[in-house]
């Protein structure tokens, strides 16, 4: 990677990926993102994330997959772990070089590799290997039982550095020869021998050393880093292994004897893989070690639950992002453990959702304890289903989401618990208004509205109406979505959650913008704001700024409107919200293009596409294709806006987005009917009504109905 030719090849875009870390694919596709650095998201395949970024890159990228083995060697994921290899390979700037302990390339069947291939790693020659060993130990060379021992270790390169370590600690040559040979005679009277052989036998001699067996704590210290596959933070280890008072001088012992090593500022401490998988097998942690260790780890998962806007959530975030990994680990070996040790991990589990639900949802470490809550009727399963499934409704997953909350919902009515069974109701209210079943939406929120009342849960009942009310609001029912929603208001007035009270505001002083009652909208989208400013909430006031802007917009003060707008994304892209900030940036091209700048509104429509696309947010990305459409039909470019209009409809259509779609075939039609193609205007005109129709919005059908009477009419008179 540090050759001239592959540097002035690839310039800065070399990228070792360390697939010790990657035991699952998930893992190994966020190690990919994160090195790319890609931002966090909330899409529904992460991987997607990274082929968009890579294919729309146009500089030559290398990845060097070190320890490919540890992700490839798991066979239960061997086939996901095969398609992403081949689909990195498949794009043209990428290449990709693995280094794995076997001679089988993956996935041949699907990538071709190039050939003749690179030879597999040899041993060192004598020479090298003395050269080696002597710099290490600091022994004379020239010595006849030295080239001994380097030839009975095959000249293996961690063989030499562990032996030479142990000679640098006072054992002499001699000592180690003889050493050597008992353990490995008795060593392959158990597996019969090859090259691994070499580096097992020199891994034991080196714990067997005198140095860390004088250590009591050294070999318990070795056992808890074998069980990190990320690797061990220097400033948590007096957290994970209380039961070492002298964890300092342990770990100055195992760094001597080359068995750990620090990473390059020593923030970390790592161990080797051929080393961590035998210290794993031939000494497993006692239980007062691993009790340590999964409760420090249980303890740090604890972190994750809390949400944006915490005080404390973007400072615990940043914890758990660097132990990822780790803490998957844990939580995954905690949860095959015995019942106390299950119901721990369990919880923790849980915790750290919520972190991953937030940040970049995935749904492995739910699903898993999920699983093991099912076959110890753990009490918590409920919890973890309905988890499960708000995990699974941001992925998009609605239909998935929607089975798992059901699931929920009965496994709360089974142990009594009305309130979580309400809860989940909610969210499935919640999810069938984003499918755009509406009217099924209402029934749910009005039946999980009446559970909270009997329960006497005002603020769950405050919830239901808040979401009814935003539900008519997008059905146009505006009287009856602004009475809801002041009741809502009221609500959360009498409770005195500020919060609630500031999102009916919000919500209101939309619906006046919509109905163009611009001073009434920004009087209540003001109070909205200084709400949330009181209540430190930032996103709330980035919110009311882009509304704000979008009204500005309205009235024609479009530099206050681009202001507004740029404050908004300003405040957007300072929390990270790379929703709020693609959102923004769309109404600022809807500020450009009222102006008749196209080209720079085309520009901020394809920054926040582009956003959209990182996020995974495929309706974002149709509202932008939509939106360009527009853009290029008033500047009479008509066959660019069909195609951006009808890619747009496409992704409406995978979406099931009734409104979406209707939207873009209206505008294909009149597109269709001014390039006289008057038989596919009334085609496509008459689907919009239909859609049109459905979605409740009249006023609309009734214009495509006269618009397609026009295009008939000259369709038959042509």
């Amino acid at each position: 990677m540090y050759h001239a030719r592959v540097i002035e090849k690839f310039g800065m875009c070399r990228y070792w990926v360390a697939c010790e870390q990657a035991t699952s694919v998930l893992l190994l596709i966020e190690l990919l993102a994160k090195l790319l650095k890609i931002p966090t998201s909330t899409s529904s395949d992460r991987f997607s994330d990274v082929v968009t970024f890579l294919e729309s890159s146009n500089v030559l990228i290398v990845f060097l997959f070190d320890n490919f083995e540890t992700p490839w060697d798991i066979e239960r994921q061997r086939s996901d772990v095969g398609y992403v290899l081949a689909r990195l390979a498949s794009i043209p700037t990428v290449s990709i070089i693995i280094t794995m302990r076997g001679n089988q390339c993956p996935y041949e069947e699907s990538i071709d590799w190039s050939h003749p291939r690179l030879p597999s790693l040899t041993p060192l020659d004598l020479g090298a290997a003395e050269k080696a060993f002597t710099r290490i130990s600091s022994k004379s060379a020239g010595n006849a039982e030295l080239h001994t021992l380097l030839r009975e270790l095959d000249c293996v390169p961690l063989a030499i550095t562990l032996m030479a370590k142990l000679a640098s600690g006072g054992e002499s040559v001699h000592e180690l020869v003889l050493q050597w040979r008992t353990e490995r005679t008795r060593l392959l009277g158990q597996t019969g021998g090859d090259r691994c052989t070499c580096i097992e036998v020199s891994i034991k001699l080196s714990i067997d050393s005198q140095a860390v067996k004088a250590n009591q704590g050294a070999i318990i210290l070795l056992g808890i880093l074998a069980m990190l596959p990320g690797g061990a933070a220097v400033s948590r280890l007096p957290d994970m292994c209380p039961s070492i008072p002298g964890w300092k001088a342990a770990l100055r012992v195992l760094l001597k004897a080359a068995l750990v090593y620090h990473n390059s500022d020593k923030s970390f401490i790592h161990v080797l893989s051929p080393i961590r998988s035998y210290v794993m097998l031939h000494h497993p942690l006692g239980e007062v070690a691993l009790a340590d260790l999964r409760a420090s780890y249980c303890k740090l998962a604890g972190k994750g639950a809390s949400e944006p806007g915490d005080p404390d959530f973007l400072t615990n975030a940043k914890q758990l992002a660097i132990e990822e990994t780790n803490i998957d680990a844990i939580l995954l070996e905690g949860l095959q453990g015995q019942e106390g040790d299950i119901s721990s991990a369990i919880s923790a589990s849980l915790n750290y959702s919520e972190y991953l639900y937030w940040t970049q949802p995935r749904t492995n470490i739910m699903e898993a304890a999920t699983k093991v809550a099912k076959i110890t009727q753990n009490t918590k399963l409920g919890d973890c289903l309905k988890l499960l499934g708000r995990i699974q409704q941001l992925q998009t997953h609605y239909d998935a989401a929607k089975t798992t909350l059901k699931e929920a919902q009965a496994e709360y009515y089974r142990i009594g618990d009305r309130l979580g069974a309400a809860h989940c109701l909610k969210s499935q209210g919640q999810i069938l208004q984003l499918q755009t079943q509406y009217d099924a939406a209402q029934d749910a929120l009005k039946e999980a509205q009446i559970e909270y009342v009997g329960l006497g849960n005002r603020l769950g009942a405050a919830h239901c109406l808040k979401s009814r009310g935003q539900i008519l609001q997008i059905q146009t029912q505006y009287d009856a979505a602004r009475e809801t929603l002041k009741e809502a208001q009221a609500e959360y007035v009498s409770l005195g959650d500020h919060l609630g009270a500031a999102n009916c505001l919000f919500s209101l002083g939309e619906i006046f913008q919509t109905q163009k009652q611009h001073d009434e909208a920004q009087e209540a989208l003001k109070s909205a704001q200084d709400k949330y400013t009181s209540l430190g909430d930032h996103l709330g006031v980035a919110n009311c700024l882009r509304s704000l802007g979008q009204i500005l917009q309205s009235q024609g003060q479009y530099d206050a409107a681009q202001a507004a707008l740029k404050e908004a994304h300003t405040e957007y892209v300072g929390l990270g919200n790379h929703l709020g900030a693609a959102h923004t940036l769309k109404s600022l091209s809807q500020v450009l293009r009222t102006q008749k700048l196209y080209d720079v509104a085309q520009t901020a429509l394809k920054d926040a596409q582009a956003e959209y696309a990182s996020l995974g947010n495929r309706l974002g990305e149709a509202n932008c294709l939509k939106s360009l459409g527009v853009i290029h039909e008033e500047q009479s470019h008509y066959d660019a806006s069909f195609n951006a209009l009808k890619e747009a409809h496409a992704i409406y259509s995978a979406l099931n987005n009734r409104l979406g779609m209707a939207n873009c075939l209206s505008k294909m039609g009149r597109i269709s009917r001014i390039q006289s193609r008057f038989t596919d205007a009334c085609k496509q005109l008459e689907e919009a009504r239909v859609l049109y129709s459905a979605a409740g919005q009249a006023k609309w059908a009734q214009w495509c109905t006269k618009q397609s009477y026009l295009a008939s009419r000259k369709r038959n008179a042509a």
